[in-house]
């Protein structure tokens, strides 16, 4: 939460120090930060100011206090509970679209998935691993991924248990994970 609103981003790189989160959203160095988890880490909740911007994502130095440490459980599922109302409120409700590969013939494998708008997709591009999967959902199960419209390539490898990375698998598509602006002025009239 920044300046009192909730936006949505993934953490890419986490120490006890700090992390770079990937988002789509623009923010400042110099300002506040609070950070939900899913997880039962830290608490939860931590609070960071944020250091440096670039052009996916920031980094930020977490803040400790006692405030911190203090929250009761029942704020925090509080907290949880208004995040996602406030997401859905704030993004409106976007259609998710299944992206499904074949296996690779090699066994104990986890895949990656890689996305570029425009084309171009390599071993530097976005991605996330996915797992050992042979099929997500974007956005739903992605949140890096980047809520836009255009022409994608999107592209899959397999990583084995020595971190040994197979070719990409590429596909072009249209995606379109904008959403329409809301209408106004509802009333109702006599």
């Amino acid at each position: 939460m920044v300046r009192n609103r909730w936006y949505r981003g993934s953490i890419q790189d986490i120490s006890e120090g700090g992390a770079y989160i990937r988002s789509r959203k623009r923010l400042s160095p110099g300002e506040d930060i609070r950070l939900i988890f899913p997880l039962r880490l830290f608490g939860d909740q931590l609070r960071g100011k944020i250091i440096w911007v670039r052009t996916h994502g920031m980094g930020v130095e977490f803040l400790r206090s006692e405030h911190d440490h203090c929250e009761s459980e029942a704020e925090q599922k509080d907290s949880h509970r208004s995040i996602s109302i406030k997401e859905s409120e704030d993004m409106g409700k976007i259609r998710s679209r299944k992206v499904r590969w074949e296996p690779s013939s090699t066994a104990d494998v986890k895949y990656r998935l890689y996305w570029s708008i425009g084309g171009g997709v390599d071993y530097h591009s976005d991605h996330a691993d996915v797992g050992n999967v042979t099929e997500v959902a974007l956005p739903n199960d992605i949140p890096s991924f980047p809520l836009t419209s255009g022409k994608f390539e999107l592209g899959i490898s397999a990583i084995n248990q020595a971190g040994n990375e197979s070719e990409v698998t590429r596909a072009t598509v249209l995606l379109d994970f904008t959403v329409p602006g809301a209408p106004g002025n509802l009333r109702v009239e006599d």
